[in-house]
């Protein structure tokens, strides 16, 4: 990140947050393959911030919208988005940063129930207002009235066209009879759509930044 970036984003956290915020030279983070990773902090405010390529900025911002969508359910703990914006040739997110725990003993089983409560808040069809990102990938989320035809049509069978036009013709007619079967194989008894269904490449950044 090169000091005017972040002296932008700097700039801006101070204003949103009616707080003067002058940061040291930012930390850099693991934990991702198509972002930079940083950590922003004063030493008393801390942000994650994850940069892109300033045609990223899309990517960006329907990923603040599933983080405070799901922040708002109450259920688990999420990174609340502050801003998004572009700068320059980069794109960027700010949000709250998360310091990382081990989750002690019952961790993963407080985790689960509270992924379990945040998925009772139901919507009315499958789906989500906006489309978003699975990594770098664009991930289709129309709304439809059946998770059989969400799941078929805009997740496997949106990723086995990419397949074919990234040039593995193959791969995808064998695909494509999974697809004509699909009905058959996945039997389920009928369940509401979650309103957090597909937000699930926000949780990218809650694996990031190693929250519980």
């Amino acid at each position: 990140m090169n000091d005017s970036l972040w002296q932008h984003i700097a700039a801006r956290i101070g204003e949103l947050g009616g707080n003067s915020f002058s940061p040291d030279t930012p930390r850099h983070l693991g934990g991702g393959c198509i972002n930079t990773a940083l950590r922003l902090s004063d030493g008393e405010q801390d942000w994650f911030v994850k940069t892109n390529d300033a045609s990223r900025l899309d990517m960006f911002e329907a990923e603040a919208a599933g983080l405070n969508t799901m922040a708002d359910t109450g259920a688990i703990r999420v990174p609340r988005a502050l801003c998004t914006g572009r700068f320059g040739r980069n794109a960027y997110i700010v949000m709250e940063y998360i310091a990382p725990g081990s989750g002690g003993r019952d961790g993963a089983r407080l985790a689960g129930t509270q992924l379990a409560a945040m998925h009772r808040h139901t919507a009315g069809r499958f789906g989500w207002e906006r489309d978003n990102t699975i990594g770098a990938t664009h991930q289709p989320n129309g709304w439809r009235e059946d998770w059989i035809d969400f799941w078929r049509e805009q997740r496997l069978g949106f990723q086995l066209e990419l397949v074919g036009r990234n040039g593995y013709p193959d791969l995808q007619r064998a695909g494509e009879k999974l697809l004509d079967r699909f009905h058959v194989m996945i039997d389920h008894a009928p369940f509401p759509p979650c309103c957090m269904g597909t937000c699930g490449a926000a949780t990218s950044t809650m694996t990031t930044q190693g929250s519980p």
